[in-house]
């Protein structure tokens, strides 16, 4: 039946996109207005990535991109289901499909991805109206543009994930080893959901309003900061890092000393996990903590590697201390965990296990999470992971409390 889609539509449709002008008939004023001097920007962005860089985008400003986007639009008439347009937008670019991913979506409706493609870059909409009746040739002229024009598309691909994929970061989730859950808050009142900008932050049940465009929080009684190391790494769905709460003076507003310090935390949003890993994984990141005993307390961070494999299922992570040991942590049924190249200048939290002869010293019973999200979980390719490491060599003996990140 495909081949029996109609030529003299698709022709009339080809003449129809040679027209530059804009078809008045064609309102987008409703989602749109033309006069604003940033139309689609995403303004909480500058302030939200002072805390973190996780992508967070509201529905008013998808709005405005897709209906900025479809300015100059004359072919089919506009469709205005703008996050169905969104949502193939983000499709063709972050899942990469084939030439045949891209026919089957042709047949199913051609005027949504003739309109998607418009939005992606106004070139590819002769992909659609090329003059013929078969999907296949849409699919081959937009990989064929995706193959030669690289940086062109990364860049929109980058562009429509910023303004075009809805996600709402007040469903991003974050926990500690503890199992104190940390969750944003977002500014309220405007049209589609409030304008996207982080204001607030809960820790369980406490609420710390944010401080300016600061990652810093307070309530009547306390200040936190957020140490997001994720930022740094360009995280989009997860985060990870430390938080430090301290106390206020009730009467001059002064820190009067510490309530939790170097907390790690990881996480972001459960959309975006995936769970069903296609292939094996090797990324780099980072590593923060702590590792304390009785007496002692060592800050931590260093470089990290974060492995899965697809046959056993088991991830595992490297990670380098300038001030302590180099581990390697597996989240296999042991929980083994191996340290090595104790570098403490002041020996501080040594262990009490004496190393073998080749220097590992090595132990079971860590708890390891790792968890790894993408653009399209279905897929089953990870862009990104965070996750949270914790083991205590024996009761009154060292601990180690760590999270980390990878892309």
């Amino acid at each position: 039946m495909k081949n029996l889609y109609c030529p003299l539509l698709i022709l009339s449709l080809a003449a129809c996109a040679t027209d530059n002008t804009l078809d008045k008939s064609y309102s987008y004023t409703d989602r749109y207005d033309p006069t604003i001097e940033i139309p689609y920007a995403n303004l909480a962005h500058e302030s939200n990535k002072k805390v973190t860089s996780m992508i967070s985008t509201t529905a008013d400003q998808l709005n405005r991109y897709i209906a900025a986007k479809l300015g100059g639009y004359t072919g089919y008439p506009p469709i205005n289901a703008y996050d169905d347009i969104a949502n193939m937008a983000v499709w063709l670019t972050s899942q990469e499909p084939d030439a045949s991913d891209i026919e089957d979506k042709y047949y199913e409706n051609m005027a949504l991805l003739h309109q998607a493609m418009y939005v992606i870059n106004k070139d590819l909409a002769r992909c659609v109206n090329i003059g013929s009746s078969y999907g296949k040739d849409a699919g081959t002229c937009f990989v064929n543009w995706r193959k030669n024009n690289e940086k062109q598309f990364n860049e929109a691909k980058n562009n429509i994930l910023e303004n075009a994929y809805l996600i709402d970061i007040r469903d991003a989730q974050f926990v500690t080893n503890d199992d104190t859950v940390l969750k944003f808050t977002l500014a309220e009142g405007q049209a589609y959901g409030g304008d996207g900008k982080i204001t607030a932050i809960v820790v369980n049940d406490e609420q710390y309003n944010r401080i300016d465009d600061t990652n810093k929080f307070e309530n009547e009684n306390s200040i936190l900061t957020y140490n997001s190391v994720g930022k740094d790494l360009g995280l989009s769905f997860s985060d990870f890092g430390t938080y430090d709460i301290l106390t206020k003076n009730q009467d001059t507003g002064d820190v009067t000393q510490h309530i939790a310090t170097d907390v790690p935390f990881a996480g972001g949003y459960e959309s975006q996990q995936i769970v069903d890993i296609a292939n094996d994984v090797q990324f780099t990141g980072r590593a923060v903590g702590t590792a304390s005993n009785e007496n002692q307390v060592v800050d931590l961070a260093g470089n990290a590697t974060l492995n899965f494999d697809k046959d056993s299922g088991i991830s595992t992570l490297g990670a380098q201390f300038d001030n302590w040991y180099d581990i390697v942590v597996k989240n296999d049924d042991t929980g083994s965990i191996t340290f090595t190249n104790y570098k403490n200048a002041y020996d501080q939290v040594k262990l009490d296990s004496t190393p073998d002869a080749d220097g590992v010293i090595s132990s079971t019973g860590a708890k390891m999470d790792a968890h790894y999200y993408g653009y399209v979980p279905e897929s089953g390719i990870p862009t990104e992971a965070a996750g949270l490491v914790q083991w205590t060599e024996s009761p009154g003996g060292a601990k180690m409390d760590i999270a980390f990140g990878a892309k």
